[in-house]
């Protein structure tokens, strides 16, 4: 699963492959992921040791991310991340976090996605409502998925227009110091040569 994650890490928070790859991988019984409420500290989705670790050193940056974010959206988003990680760990910890994109974020697209979460995380649906709920929260996942890779791509484009506008004004500016150089050595040896003619009256003395 992990290997699928680092695929997408450039692109997309990998926080996002992780949980869609566990939707898919769920059984249509669930079984590994009981029902439960914000008391229990156990995983939501199950992983083997290796992913785990792997998976709790990205909870780890996602935490140092969080101390460092200042926006509202920066720090919902960050919320949000460390929520779905958190899924991997621990359920109360991913309510959390879930419950945090709400407050700081009542009507964006996120605290509705996290809203599906509490719900399969808080309420202890029954088995039909579960799956209901993970289908609908899996969807929100390819959503927002999609949505991250598109202003990636956005935020791509305006980064290499600015690189055009830059590389353009710099050879403005090289042009502008070339013809400043060119006047400059032109004018020069008329300088030189009204200096050397001598005075008329100078010589006769």
């Amino acid at each position: 699963m992990l290997d699928i994650t680092r695929v997408f890490i450039g692109a997309c928070p990998a926080a996002l492959v992780a949980v869609l790859v566990a939707c898919a991988e769920l059984p249509t019984t669930t079984t590994s992921a009981p029902a439960s409420s914000l008391s229990s500290t156990g995983p939501f989705f199950h992983l083997d040791a290796n992913d785990a670790r792997a998976y709790r050193a990205l909870a780890r940056e996602q935490d140092l991310h969080l101390t460092a974010c200042s926006q509202e959206r920066t720090c919902e988003q960050a919320h949000f991340s460390r929520a779905l990680l958190a899924l991997f760990d621990n359920q109360r910890t991913a309510a959390k976090h879930f419950q945090e994109v709400i407050a700081g974020a009542p009507k964006s697209r996120l605290a509705t996605v996290s809203a599906d979460w509490l719900k399969l995380l808080q309420d202890a649906p029954s088995e039909k409502e579960r799956q209901a709920h993970l289908a609908k929260a899996t969807q929100n996942v390819i959503l927002e998925l999609l949505n991250r890779e598109q202003v990636v791509k956005e935020e791509l484009s305006t980064r290499e227009k600015k690189l055009e506008e830059l590389s353009t004004q710099l050879e403005t500016l090289k042009l502008i110091d070339q013809e400043m150089n060119e006047k400059a050595h032109r004018i020069r040896p008329r300088t030189r040569t009204f200096q050397g003619i001598s005075d008329p009256a100078d010589a006769t003395k």
